[in-house]
Order: C-alpha cells, then structure tokens, then sequence
C-alpha cells in the first residue's frame, strides 16, 4: 500500500495490483517522486476543511481509477495552481463508482440532490434536461444525507473519519463544506426530527447513538445525549408528539424507544422480522401508523424447493403499525398492526427497502434484491404490480402531487423516474460514466441479488445483512441435512476460517459459495441446468402444486406438503395464517369427521383445535369437505369471526376447502381477501 503524506516525506510501496492509497494533510507541500508508475488505485482516504475540487486534478486523486499509469499532468497542474482550487468540481463523464444511497427532490420540484457513497460526492441533477450539472467532493465516503430543500443545506456523515459535515449548495449549484464535527464511531444512519432542529446519528459497530440540536444561524450542532445500546443500531424515526426516537436493530428484528429527554430507553419490543429498511411515520385519522419494511425468515421451515418456492421459508413484508401498539411491549406480536407480502406467485418481492404511502392509499415498495418496485394500489385487495428500475434501489423521493417517483438505483448508478398515473418507467438519469468492475465488486452485486434464488425470495444478504448475521436459525444443507436448524453466523472475516461447512467438509471458499447456491439458493450452476430445469414438467409449479395436493390427501400426516398446499395459489395462506395454524396457540383433542358425498362416503380419524382467544389472523376454520372428480376429500372451511372455534385439522395440519384443484367459490381459485393476504 502506497501512503503518501503530503509535508513528511515518507511512503512505502507494496507490489503491482494491491490498492493504493494516498492521504493529504491540510497543506501540499510538494509530491512524492516516488510513486511509481504502476499504481493501480488511488483513493483519497481523509481531507479536512481542504477543497480540492478541480476537476482534472482532484478526480485523479479522490477517486478510484482503474488505470495502470497516472496523469502526472492534471497532478503538476493541480499543485501549481494551473487549475482552480475553489468552486470547481469533478466531472461526471469520468469512470468511477457513486453508489447513491439519498436522493431528496429541491423545494420547486426542478432538481434533485443525490449522496452518493462510495465515491463521496453529493450530485445535483436538472430534471428537466435529465443530466448531471454539478458534482462535489464533500469525503471519503457518505454513509448517510439529510438534506433541507429550503435552505439549501444538509448534513452528512462521513464513517471513515467518524464525523458529522455540513454543507450548502452555492449558486452555480455545486455544494461546499462548511463544517465538521466528531460523532459517534462508524456512523451509519441520520435522521432528523419534522421540523429539523433535532439531529439523531446511530453507530451501527460502536453500538451507540447521539442526539443533538441544529440551532441554525450556522452555529454547530449541540450534542445533547450519547447513549451506549446492547445492539447494534440501524434506522431511526422521531416521534416528535412522544418525545421518542424509535432506534431499529440493524440487522434483527428489534425496536427500541427511547425517551429525548432522559436517554432512557421507555420499551424494547421484537418482532419476527430482519433487513429492515428506513421506517416512516404517517399520520392518520386514527393517529400515527409506524410503516416498517423487511423480511421474515422460519426457522421451522427449509430450504426444500416448495418451501421456498411459495414463501413458506422467507416471507418478504411491508408491516403496518399504529405507533400506540408499537409503543406496548406487552402487545403480541401477531396483533401488531398489519402485513402486506411484496412476493407472491406473480412475481419476486426479494429484500424490500423504502417504503411509502400515498394519500389515495397507494403502497410503494422498493425492491433491492430483483431491482423493480413494488405497487400495492389498494391495501384492502391483493395484488402487486412490479416496475422494472435500475440495479439495487435503496432509496426513493416521490413529488407533491405524488405522480412522480425518483428512485437512486445503487449499483448502476442511475436514477430512475416512474410515472405513477401509467405506472411505468419513464427515464433513467446517469449519475456519471462507471469503470470496468473489479471482481470485489462484482461478487458485492451477487451478494445482493435476490434473482439468483428460486423465484427472486431472498438473497445472500437476506440471512447475513451486509455481509453479518441476523442472528436467526435456518434448517438448510449446511450439514448436509434437514432437521437441524442452524444459528446464521456472520460472513465478515469468514475467508479466514477454513475449513468451511458445518461439518469442515469443504476445503475452499468457493466450493462454500457454490454449495449456499446450489443448496440455498436453490440456484442452478449453469445455463444447461437451468434450460434442463426450465424444460422439465415435474418442476412446473402447476405440476408441483398438484403434487402437492396428492401428496396432502394420500398422506394426511405429511406436514410439508400441506404447508406448501396451503401457502400456494390453490388456498393463497399467508405465512401469517401458517404460524396462526402451527405456532402451538391451540389445544389438541382427537375428534371425528365424517365425510358424506360423491362415490365415497367414510370418516376420517383427526384432531380437534380449540382456540379460546380470537386468533392472531382473525379466521375461523370449521370442518367441511370438498368434492375432486366425483370423490370426496377432508377439507376445511375458512371464515371470519370473533368468537371460539373449532378446526378440524389432520395429522396435525388443517386442510383447506375453499380452492382444493378448483373447488373453491363458484368453482374458481380462491382469491386471498384482504384479511386472508394482508
């Protein structure tokens, strides 16, 4: 590794092809002669108040190149002030990553302000020319914007160096740093109160948050508290009539509230989900309702085909819950608010982000894991409508009248605009010219890619959020069997650690990789395989179903095909339904049912659920039974009600009536009600 401090004189060199770094103190006082030609990479890694904005001198300095030689030109003539120093900024149509990860749309609707993280810079795009028009330099990386369209300023986090920046935009549009301030370590996540004069920064690995006020007139932030938690912190939102910050587990699925005033933390509560994104508060007419998006993984189920296939193993939800349910950690999780899934058998809802709700009701989901977003037009009624975006969209700015969204698309650094009158892309906006991919970065792409699983489910960073762990049991091939369900260890430093596999069975990191695909994933390895796969009747999901159903009703005890029976089109259950139905909240007496009609008349020995509360989902099952080519079947009929029941359930499983091969009302598929799906 090359380093390089201007003023000292010092420098080591390591061989052709490792990453090169060179750091700048506050004054250029000469430059190395040393640096060798062959220097591959060159990543500015600390500037202080310093600005180096010229763009043919700071852009071979700041950012990473994938060239072999150095411009010693653009470097002379940076250091001799042949180029400006000030006001200048780096040309978007050179090759380097951005990876935007904000976008806020200007107070007249004419431009957006993008962070983008890996390159540090903030972009200001005309939207009505759709190009770039200024780029900035602000730091080595940004983790995280606020930004306040008025006033033309916001705030930054910069995680190398462990700081909070400020800067405004000028009048040629481009954006200066104006201040810089020690935060908590690795700041990952900022969020401002409503009326932005309260700032919160949480340290995702120092496990700590801190609160300050913004008092304005250019006067720094007033740190206020700085509170140490037991987890790791990720998203947050104000709760300015409670006086509360909601802080989110970064990786599991826990809630904490804590108090602005005193620092305490007022309640804890976990619910059955991971990978959340950046939560939102909506005020209604029945008060605040907290929108959290992420994923819920079954430790019970597995990684066989039909588990996965229909979501049994990895549901991908949007919850809605009134902040005073959220707020009571004595409130059962299954009574918490409602659940919309994102995927279902018309398409991938792998690992949804950002979420927003329209006046009209309309749901919006970004998708990051198959690169589309999800429309959810009425809550009540299922169905989702899919749009095709950019790579990775992790953030989304929607516009007053709510007909045009703006989504920051990660990976191919675009921004993509979606009309949602025609719900429809209408343009992609390049934030700049991107290299040739190191192979670092193009498995980083595989890593988030939810399409390489059956049916777009999940991804690798489902079960390990950035490369960690959720901290969740997973019954998968690890150990080359299921019925073992294993704790999700994290992957940082996992290269080190060989050998690999439960049992140390496998020698590599690439056979490991291979194996989670293969076994996982459930990806095929090749193009042949999947043309054979593709090509073959068994594993059409028409015949699988069916498979499903014969498999249910010759084997009454067989509990994975009547969870896949049950989780697929014929009945559409929601994994909440399943829980309701397996997650031993019901008591157990052997009953009777008799079966009458068609050429087969019997009675079928099963067992008798008696639930004394109303169940977590709101359905009622009663014992019926359902005619199939002229034979009849144990079935179950589904209603709603709020009083006891009893269910007729099966070798431990209920069946159901409503849509066994077409048998369900007027002789048609069951359409999930909006109880039944949501």
């Amino acid at each position: 590794m090359i380093r390089w401090i201007a003023g000292n004189g010092t420098s080591s060199i390591t061989p052709e092809g490792e990453d090169h770094k060179a750091c700048f103190s506050r004054k250029m006082a000469h430059f190395d002669p040393t640096l060798p030609r062959r220097c591959k990479l060159i990543v500015l890694t600390e500037v202080r108040p310093l600005h180096l904005t010229s763009a043919a001198g700071r852009a071979l300095i700041e950012i990473r190149m994938q060239r072999r030689w150095i411009n010693w030109i653009g470097l002379l003539s940076l250091w001799a002030g042949a180029l400006p120093l000030s006001g200048a900024h780096p040309s978007h149509e050179l090759p380097m990553l951005r990876y935007p990860i904000r976008v806020v749309l200007s107070a007249d609707e004419s431009e957006l302000v993008v962070a983008n993280s890996r390159s540090g810079t903030v972009s200001a795009l005309d939207l009505e020319k759709g190009i770039v028009y200024q780029e900035s330099y602000l730091c080595p990386e940004i983790s995280d914007m606020h930004w306040e369209p008025v006033k033309k300023e916001g705030f930054f986090l910069d995680p190398q160096n462990h700081r909070l920046l400020h800067a405004i935009q000028n009048k040629e549009g481009g954006f200066d740093l104006e201040g810089s301030w020690k935060t908590v370590g690795d700041p990952r996540y900022l969020e401002a109160s409503p009326d932005g004069r309260q700032l919160a920064v949480s340290g995702t690995w120092s496990r700590q948050i801190q609160i300050m006020n913004v008092p304005g007139d250019s006067l720094p932030p007033e740190p206020l508290l700085t509170l140490d938690l037991s987890f790791n912190p990720g998203p947050m939102v104000f709760l300015p009539e409670e006086k509360l910050l909601l802080v989110m587990h970064a990786f599991g699925g826990l809630l904490a509230w804590v108090e602005l005033d005193s620092g305490n933390v007022r309640s804890v509560v976990e619910l059955p989900m991971n990978n959340f994104g950046r939560p939102k508060i909506q005020t209604t007419h029945q008060g605040p309702v907290l929108w959290l998006a992420g994923q819920s993984l079954n430790p019970r189920a597995t990684t066989f085909q039909t588990e996965v296939m229909w979501g049994v193993l990895m549901d991908n939800q949007i919850r809605s819950i009134p902040v005073s349910l959220a707020l009571d950690p004595m409130i059962p999780v299954h009574q918490m608010g409602r659940v919309y899934g994102m995927g279902d058998e018309t398409g991938p809802g792998g690992d949804p982000g950002s979420v927003w709700s329209t006046r009209k009701g309309t749901l919006i989901a970004a998708l990051e894991g198959v690169d589309k977003i999800a429309l959810r037009p009425r809550l009540d009624q299922p169905g989702v409508q899919r749009i095709a975006v950019g790579d990775r969209p992790v953030d989304m700015a929607i516009n007053r009248e709510e007909t045009r969204l703006y989504v920051a698309n990660q990976f191919s650094d675009t921004i993509s605009i979606v009309d949602l009158e025609e719900n429809r892309n209408i343009m992609d906006i390049s934030l700049g010219t991107q290299p040739m991919l190191e192979i670092h970065e193009r498995g980083e792409r595989v890593f988030y890619d939810a399409e390489l699983s059956l049916r777009g489910w999940f991804s690798c960073h489902s079960c390990h959020p950035k490369g960690h762990s959720s901290g969740l049991l997973n019954d998968n091939l690890g150990d080359d069997h299921f019925g073992a369900p294993k704790r999700i260890l994290s992957l940082l430093g996992i290269k080190d650690t060989a050998p690999f596999a439960w049992k140390g069975s496998l020698s590599t990191l690439e056979d490991q990789i291979s194996k989670s695909f293969r076994d996982t994933l459930l990806h095929a390895d090749n193009t042949q395989e999947k043309a054979l796969e593709i090509g073959a009747l068994a594993d059409r999901p028409a015949i699988m179903d069916l498979l499903s159903l014969a498999l249910a009703m010759l084997h009454p005890a067989d509990r994975v095909s009547w969870l896949a029976l049950l989780r697929g089109p014929l009945c559409g259950m929601t994994l909440a339904d399943l829980h309701a139905l397996t997650g031993g909240l019901f008591r157990f007496h052997p009953i009777t049912v008799h079966i009458e009609g068609g050429d087969r008349a019997g009675r079928f020995v099963g067992q008798e659920l008696v639930d004394r509360r109303v169940p977590p989902t709101g359905v009622v099952f009663t014992a019926a039974h359902v005619k199939v080519g002229g034979l009849a079947f144990p079935a179950l009929h589904m209603t709603r009600a709020n009083q006891p029941h009893v269910v007729a359930a099966f070798g431990g499983f209920v069946a159901a009536d409503t849509a066994f091969a077409g048998a369900g009302r007027n002789n048609q598929r069951r359409q999930a009600t909006p109880h039944d799906r949501a």
